[in-house]
């Protein structure tokens, strides 16, 4: 497996956010289905937990963001993601304006700037869709490249 990273400050939001979106998108393609995966960190993670902003405007899209499991703040040297490091080929930040927390011999892929949402249940939403195409974007860009792969058969 493959992983696509997504790292903003407190990751309490819209590196979960986008998380949750690419893992939700993914399965419309079953080439990026089966080979990625997204996680998300942050800079420095919160203690509070995922921002209950965003509960109810991800559960309209059919993503269960009170799962504590799949989605709490977590920094680079949790074993959620520790342990996927070696595995990651791609990374990403919302736009935070943060020096991240890569390991050596790692880049950032792009910064997407999506910058931290007011409280209003309008400016959460209108985050959620803007990761939402950009997600999309992704997951496109990386089937298209799959699909321009040579055809392989196994002996």
């Amino acid at each position: 497996m493959k992983y696509i990273a997504f790292i903003c400050r407190e990751n309490r939001a819209r590196s979960q956010m986008a998380q949750a979106c690419f893992n939700l998108l993914k399965r419309m393609y079953f080439p990026i289905d089966s080979q990625y995966e997204a996680i998300s960190w942050g800079s420095n993670p919160s203690i509070e937990g995922i921002n209950p902003k965003v509960i109810y405007p991800m559960n309209v899209i059919g993503v269960d963001m009170t799962d504590r499991l799949k989605y709490f703040p977590k920094g680079i040297t949790s074993a959620a993601v520790s342990e996927k490091l070696c595995d990651v080929a791609r990374v990403y930040t919302m736009g935070c304006d943060i020096a991240c927390d890569l390991p050596e011999g790692f880049s950032i892929a792009g910064d997407w700037g999506i910058k931290d949402f007011e409280w209003s249940e309008a400016d959460v939403i209108a985050v959620r869709d803007k990761i939402l195409g950009k997600t999309l974007e992704l997951i496109q860009e990386l089937f298209e490249k799959e699909q321009s792969r040579p055809w392989r058969r196994d002996p």
